[in-house]
């Protein structure tokens, strides 16, 4: 596809992400509004990226991979 789609509860609302590479440059970046956030990815290039998530218990990270 070309949208992910995050899913979060309620606790991390308006949580500010971003999308890195492997390398660690980020390519996307903003905050995550809704409990369910479409993020449109199809201006990626293809290979593997890691979404962060940043809130008050600290950050998550999520490897995903654009085909």
């Amino acid at each position: 596809g070309e949208d992910i789609t995050i899913n979060i509860s309620n606790s991390i609302k308006n949580a500010p992400y971003s999308i890195a590479t492997v390398t660690g440059a980020i390519v996307k970046k903003g905050t995550l509004t809704q409990q369910s956030t479409q993020i449109a990815i199809q201006d990626l290039k293809s290979g593997v990226y890691f979404l962060q998530i940043n809130n008050q218990k600290g950050r998550h990270i999520n490897r995903f991979v654009k085909e």
